[in-house]
């Protein structure tokens, strides 16, 4: 049989530098939506006590929990970018992990 050589080059991976836009307003945009959100859930719940709707007063309860949980999340970003502690570090992990 006849063996052919084949070269296979491989190319070392670039590393690029991502930079973050900085949004100097950002936290005009999380309020606005957590209150839109609330709005959301209160005609949700006051629709499902209108029609008696199950399916309804579930998605307030979901419309709800998802507000809690931007909430959460928009204190978790006040208190790590106001404080330098180094508990905070944990914080920021956590605040990753459901992000």
């Amino acid at each position: 049989m006849d063996e052919k050589k084949v070269e296979i080059q491989v190319q070392k991976p670039t590393t690029v530098e991502i930079q973050k836009p900085k949004v100097e307003h950002g936290d005009d945009v999380v309020i606005i939506a957590l209150v839109i959100n609330i709005i959301d859930a209160i005609l949700k719940f006051i629709a499902a006590y209108l029609t008696s709707s199950k399916s309804l007063f579930a998605e307030g309860i979901h419309t709800s929990i998802d507000t809690l949980n931007q909430a959460i999340l928009y204190i978790g970003k006040f208190i790590i970018l106001n404080e330098k502690r180094e508990e905070i570090e944990l914080l920021k992990k956590a605040v990753n992990i459901f992000s």
